[in-house]
């Protein structure tokens, strides 16, 4: 499905709850990705020449968290999936790129989830572990905090917080 659209300036590429597998990447100018439930502060990042957008819903066969709108005049390639993966494993410099972009999202999402459970930002994964998986069961989002204590006790059996961590999983059953 490998193909070069284009889009004139404010349309609109994708909406947030859409399921693709199309991944894009931007050959001639800008795009602006809104993300959905999002404070107005943190809603609009644009995205320009070379970069590519959509990849994480369709690598994970889940619908869209964001609108794309073109900010410009627009030329995108689209690829599918299967098409994406040939790339990236023939060509070292664009796999060494999906991982730079792929850890700048990844210090994001870290980020905006210490704002959203209100997590100092230098904690050590012990600490971390423990600050989230009791954010969590006090929210009462009882699924992740069960992964993130039982994901604690794995790695650190012997820590002194280990009674604690397993009361509140013996009240989460």
């Amino acid at each position: 499905m490998r193909e070069q659209t284009k889009y004139n300036k404010n349309s609109v590429i994708y909406f947030a709850g859409e399921l693709s597998d199309s991944i894009y990447y931007i050959e001639a100018g800008t795009v602006a990705i809104q993300e959905v439930g999002t404070q107005v502060s943190e809603k609009k990042k644009l995205l320009g020449k070379g970069e590519f957008f959509g990849l994480f819903s369709a690598i994970g066969n889940y619908p869209r968290q964001e609108n794309a709108i073109s900010q410009s005049d627009l030329m995108l390639t689209i690829f599918d999936v299967k098409e994406f993966e040939s790339l990236v494993i023939n060509n070292s410099s664009m796999s060494l790129k999906l991982l730079q972009k792929l850890s700048q999202e990844l210090r994001q999402v870290h980020k905006k989830t210490q704002k959203l459970l209100d997590v100092n930002v230098s904690v050590s994964p012990l600490q971390g572990l423990y600050t989230y998986g009791k954010a969590y069961f006090e929210k009462k989002e009882y699924d992740k905090a069960t992964y993130v204590l039982n994901t604690f006790l794995k790695y650190y059996p012997l820590d002194e917080r280990v009674a604690d961590v397993k009361r509140m999983l013996e009240s989460i059953k």
